[in-house]
């Protein structure tokens, strides 16, 4: 039985000028108006369920949902999401005042769950409604939604799609790691400056503020004052470090706002800047937290002690080819991200 939401955590994510371009593409395909508007809103979903996914740390991949295919969209009413290796999230929609929303019969199975977006009318917001796991009747109303905070939980207890492309429920007893998302490989920020995006990390822009998950205190701490951190190409990655249950932190995670950004001084040479802020509402950055950066051998080159700190910047120059590390540190756990110029 479906669990009834009360009170429950919504999430307010902006629907930036990306959600909105592919949005635009998609819908130019179609040939009639309803049909137009059909896909317009239907990649809105996808793309804002995705960048809350990613936020969460789950990968996804548009490129094979086949909601981000011009050919099948035609054909069917899709709103689906890969979660990678964990089967199709669907995303529907619900406009303002909709108490209920239609699932097309396409879409009524093989799903690992149902996510429900309420659109603001400005279409510029969105608010995560809640999911279901599955739908019975082909309608979805909304006081059967599930808190959208229960939905990590949910997805932890899918296995992983098998060789058959079928997707199975682990039972209760066994406990499931959430999907790992680091990487041995080093982000290259070459890719960045051709306007390519590396999986974990996200445009500035499309820095997610969801309610009661993470706020920023002012607006002004997303976009950097000085002239030189504005020029070249920003990306952010949300860093959660979990101390083991033995140390002064206890079990729960820590998340911190890693915010790169990177530009040209010559042909060769690049100017890199790095913030680390709080988040979840916190004012300063937690006592004792390390960062480093780290040379090609792992030596630190530059080094700072968060004490009563907001916000902790590096800034440093190196060739293209060079290799060097992000390294935040807490007792007990620490978080490496490595890059190459």
């Amino acid at each position: 039985m479906l669990k009834m939401m009360t009170d429950s955590l919504k999430i307010q994510i902006s629907l930036s000028v990306t959600a909105h371009t592919y949005a635009k593409q998609f819908s130019s395909y179609q040939s009639n108006s309803q049909k137009t508007k059909q896909v317009y809103l239907n990649t809105l979903a996808v793309y804002a369920v995705h960048n809350y996914l990613n936020y969460l740390g789950w990968e996804t991949s548009l490129e094979t949902s086949d909601s981000w295919n011009p050919l099948l969209q035609s054909l069917m009413n899709i709103a689906d999401l890969d979660l990678v290796n964990y089967g199709k999230i669907e995303c529907r929609f619900v406009l303002p005042n909709q108490q209920w929303v239609e699932i097309p019969a396409e879409v009524s199975s093989d799903r690992s769950g149902y996510i429900i977006i309420q659109f603001h009318e400005s279409l510029r917001q969105a608010t995560l409604l809640g999911f279901v796991t599955e739908v019975q009747n082909n309608r979805i109303t909304l006081n059967q939604l599930k808190s959208i905070d229960c939905l990590p939980y949910h997805l932890s207890q899918l296995r992983r799609v098998n060789h058959s492309g079928t997707l199975s429920k682990l039972s209760s007893s066994t406990i499931v790691a959430k999907p790992k998302t680091e990487t041995n490989q080093p982000i290259n920020l070459g890719k960045w400056l051709e306007g390519r995006l590396e999986t974990g990390w996200q445009p500035l822009e499309e820095l997610l503020i969801p309610t009661k998950v993470m706020a920023f205190r002012s607006i002004d701490q997303l976009q950097p004052p000085k002239e030189p951190l504005l020029s070249g190409v920003s990306r952010f990655k949300i860093l959660e470090l979990s101390p083991l249950p033995n140390s002064n932190n206890g079990v729960q995670k820590l998340s911190l706002a890693l915010i790169l950004n990177i530009s040209s001084l010559s042909n060769e040479e690049k100017d890199i800047s790095v913030k680390i802020y709080p988040v979840n509402q916190h004012t300063y950055l937690p006592q004792g937290l390390e960062a480093l950066v780290l040379n090609e051998q792992e030596i630190p080159i530059m080094q700072v002690q968060a004490d009563q700190t907001e916000t902790i910047e590096f800034r440093f120059s190196g060739k293209e080819g060079e290799f060097f590390s992000i390294k935040a540190s807490l007792p007990n756990c620490d978080r490496i991200e490595t890059f190459v110029i």
